[in-house]
Parts: structure tokens; C-alpha cells; sequence
């Protein structure tokens, strides 16, 4: 709404993801998000923790495309280096139980993340739980599921993110 209460809209051209079968890349955020910011708790127009995150590790603040490095999106943790979620998506990372994989998303009581719509539908049918893993891939309602790698954007080699 604007300043005089009638509804307004917008829009943003959503960049088609890469064909690739190869995963998206992610970078760590340089610093730390506080879980007790209630905008990570509710689906607002209130962007700035994503967009400052998207800033300090140098990406687009169009969500969705991808940097110079071919970066797609920043993924954030919080105080307790506890990894919560990326700018534009929820995260699960895998996990294995006799060698069946499972999927684990963050616990939105200890995180400090967006509950999100797709994310609540994929913890509904079973097909993520919460809790801690390894592999990583994001999702969205918009965008559905895609795979992700954490790198750092300064070595070229894969890293782990603090307590997956």
C-alpha cells in the first residue's frame, strides 16, 4: 500500500534458471544475521536483511540472477553460526539414515528464518524435516527445488557452512 492506503504493485523479471544439471552456486555471508530481528519471522515488503546480505558478498539485488562469478545467492546464518536460509529461497541440506537420504530444513524456533510457503508444503508431505544435513538445495514457491553448492566466491574449492 502506499502512504495513502491504496494498494499498489510491482514486478520483477524472473531470470529463467541454467539448464544445467550442474548445481547453482551459493556464497556464505560475511557476517552474521540476528535471529531475534522479527522481519526473518514474517513475509513483508521489508527486504533489507536479504538485500544487504546480497550487497556484502557482492550479488545483484534482482533476485534470482546471477553475478560476474556466476553466484546465484547468499545464504545467511545466524549468531550461533547456525545456517537459516538464502535471500530469495528456505534451504534443507541431505542427510543419511542406512544409506537413504533424507532431507532436513532449519528449525524456525531456533533459527530465525521465513517459514515460507513451499517450505511448510515440503515439510507437510514428509518430503523435508527439520533439523541439520550436508548436501544443500533451496526452494521456493515460485521457483520450486533446485540444488545448490556452498563456494567460497575467493577459492575456487567447495566449503561447508558453519553446523550443517
Amino acid at each position: 500500500m502506499n502512504k495513502d492506503g491504496m494498494p499498489t504493485m510491482s514486478s520483477t523479471i524472473l531470470h529463467p534458471l541454467s539448464s544445467s544439471p550442474e548445481p547453482l552456486k551459493i556464497v556464505l555471508d560475511t557476517t552474521f544475521t540476528s535471529s531475534d530481528n522479527i522481519f526473518l519471522y514474517h513475509k513483508t515488503i521489508n527486504r533489507k536483511i536479504y538485500d544487504d546480505a546480497r550487497r556484502r558478498t557482492h550479488l545483484d539485488l534482482i533476485p534470482g540472477s546471477t553475478s560476474k562469478d556466476d553466484i546465484f545467492d547468499v545464504l545467511l546464518y545466524n549468531e550461533r553460526n547456525e545456517i537459516t536460509e538464502c535471500s530469495i529461497s528456505n534451504i534443507a541440506v541431505e542427510f543419511f539414515d542406512n544409506n537413504k537420504p533424507f532431507w532436513k530444513t532449519p528449525e524456525i524456533r531456533c533459527a530465525g528464518l521465513l517459514s515460507g510457503v513451499m517450505r511448510s508444503y515440503l515439510i507437510e508431505i514428509g518430503d523435508v524435516t527439520p533439523g541439520e544435513g550436508r548436501k544443500i538445495k533451496c526452494f521456493n514457491s515460485v521457483r520450486k527445488e533446485y540444488q545448490v553448492v556452498l563456494v567460497d566466491k575467493t577459492m575456487p574449492q567447495i566449503v561447508r557452512a558453519p553446523h550443517i
